[in-house]
């Protein structure tokens, strides 16, 4: 029986998760399902009579039996997957109960399949607002880039599927023939980031078929497990050349900054954020208190500017 947060699982997480995200570390899971017991965060799709998800034991001659006995989650426990079917399960999150997601999460789980090459096969979408719109994990862009030039990157992954591996329906997912491994994918500030209201945020499983029946498996999923990213607790958020020291990065009504070497600044702007501006000075002191009690709660980015360098450090308005 698989069970969350075990004393062995918990001093193995520390070393393996560390190696997952490269410049982060996924910290012990918050949650899992690894379908033995009942996952409450997982729905199945019920408005699809042919949906090809279940939850269960399986001998099927590819599958052969659960990562972790006895079940998973799989297209079919029986027979192969069926064709011209698009079949989806869901994990939805809550904002309000789930404490741990407050600036990125990761998401990992086992897997293996069989299916048609470059036709058949799953995909993984992440939906931001209640399930109206949806897109490819490997799509989803950073919303906050122009703050960082460009080049700062929306999610960080192992063994996922790229944009060389397209399905039938011209999505990039999983196909072909691969035994059991561990896929990881992390959603870098995607919260935050996104502005996303409480209960909306869902990370959707896909699979699609074309309409040949070629007597496959499919997919089978285990232990899928979640948690949150340990960013560091360094006031030194993002790459710089400016030393800045701002405190406390968590306030109800003024931070403090101080700039090492008492190095000019140019101006300091702080933004949302979605990067909307909400305050902006000229030719700060090199050292100062800003008021930011008219601010909304919220999460914001201080820009520090001298030059052509910048330094951006994150701050949480109560």
């Amino acid at each position: 029986m698989k069970k969350l947060f075990t004393f062995f699982f918990l001093v193995i997480s520390l070393n393996s998760f560390s190696q997952f995200f490269p410049g982060y570390t996924p910290m012990p899971p918050a949650d899992s399902c690894n379908f033995e017991n009942t996952c409450a965060r997982l729905t199945i799709d019920t408005t699809n009579a042919n949906n090809n998800w279940v939850i269960g034991s399986t001998n099927k001659s590819f599958f052969g039996q659960a990562n972790s006995l006895p079940n998973a989650i799989m297209t079919d426990s029986l027979t192969p997957y069926s064709s011209n079917n698009w079949s989806y399960f869901d994990l939805g999150f809550n904002m309000t109960k789930d404490w741990w997601m407050t600036f990125n999460i990761y998401i990992k789980f086992d897997h293996k399949y069989e299916t048609d090459t470059l036709i058949d096969g799953g995909y993984i979408t992440v939906s931001y607002d209640s399930g109206q719109t949806w897109i490819n994990v490997i799509d989803d862009t950073c919303d906050f880039c122009d703050i960082f030039g460009g080049i700062w990157p929306n999610i960080n992954s192992e063994n996922l599927y790229t944009d060389n591996d397209t399905l039938a329906n011209g999505k990039f997912g999983f196909s072909g023939t691969s035994d059991w491994k561990t896929t990881s994918i992390q959603l870098m500030y995607a919260l935050p980031v996104k502005q996303i209201p409480i209960d909306t945020f869902i990370i959707r499983f896909n699979f699609i078929s074309d309409s040949i029946q070629t007597n496959k498996d499919g997919w089978i999923i285990d232990n899928i497990y979640m948690g949150s990213v340990d960013v560091g607790s360094s006031v030194e958020e993002f790459p710089s050349t400016i030393q800045v020291k701002l405190f406390p990065n968590l306030t109800t009504d003024y931070f403090n900054y101080t700039v090492k070497n008492n190095e000019s600044l140019k101006s300091i702007i702080i933004t949302t954020i979605t990067g909307a501006h909400v305050l902006s000075i000229s030719n700060p002191k090199p050292e100062d208190r800003i008021d930011v009690s008219n601010l909304p709660s919220g999460n914001y980015f201080v820009k520090f500017i001298a030059g052509g360098s910048q330094t951006i450090k994150r701050l949480v308005v109560n």
